[in-house]
């Protein structure tokens, strides 16, 4: 009797075995396919954010002015709605009571639609702060702000715009090189709150005095941020 119940413990054991071994088989084919399930989610979702960028809409006109207090909350919902570290009331008020300093606002009706803060310089502006809507991003906004300020260089005086965008923000990059801006220099670690990298973009009133551009300062403001489309 006894070898007959060491013989039915054996076997009864790799009865146990065998089961555990293919509920194992069993979870681990689950786990693949879910995995795959997110894998292939992701990238789909990925793939429908591309093409929603990439897709045309309806181009808008906007009419760019002077920014005023009034504009103060729309702008900063369009801050708080671009930006991971956005500026607060008081770095805007900070900002604009400089004197070289001017603040910007494209409107489409009675909607502020996107902004822009900029500095002037001897020879040349600073873009510090530049951002759309997201409602509005896609329509040629940021087209009309950025040719708002090509309309103010001149062969003679202002010859180029300068602005720092975060080695992150691919999207800011696209933008301005979209717009014939080029990528000149890197400031390693420029960025405090993240101290990733900043890239130095340019654009100029004649592209064949590049080199010669490039020999003057470059913007120190640690809050010029660029654009996000």
């Amino acid at each position: 009797m006894s070898r007959r119940r060491k013989r039915s413990s054996k076997r009864k054991k790799k009865r146990n075995k065998a089961r555990y071994a293919a509920d194992q088989r069993i979870t681990a084919h689950q786990l693949n396919a879910e995995e795959l399930a997110v894998q292939q989610s992701k990238g789909e979702a990925a793939r429908k954010q591309v093409l929603t960028m990439a897709a045309p809409k309806q181009q808008v006109r906007v009419h760019i002015r002077w920014m005023i207090k009034g504009d103060m909350p729309e702008v900063l919902a369009i801050e708080h709605a671009s930006f991971d570290f956005p500026w607060c009331e008081e770095d805007f008020l900070q900002v604009l009571r400089q004197r070289n300093c001017i603040g910007m606002v494209a409107e489409l009706g009675e909607r502020v639609v996107g902004f822009m803060i900029y500095e002037l310089h001897e020879t040349r502006l600073n873009v510090l702060d530049f951002a759309v809507h997201p409602e509005f991003r896609r329509q040629s906004v940021g087209k009309q702000m950025n040719d708002k300020l090509v309309g103010k260089l001149s062969s003679h005086r202002r010859t180029r715009i300068v602005t720092l965008v975060r080695e992150t923000n691919l999207c800011a990059q696209i933008f301005w090189r979209e717009l014939k801006w080029k990528a000149v220099e890197v400031i390693r670690e420029h960025y405090q709150d993240t101290g990733e990298d900043a890239f130095v973009m340019h654009y100029c009133y004649d592209e064949t005095r590049y080199e010669e551009y490039l020999q003057g300062p470059l913007p120190n403001s640690s809050t010029s941020r660029g654009y996000l489309p």
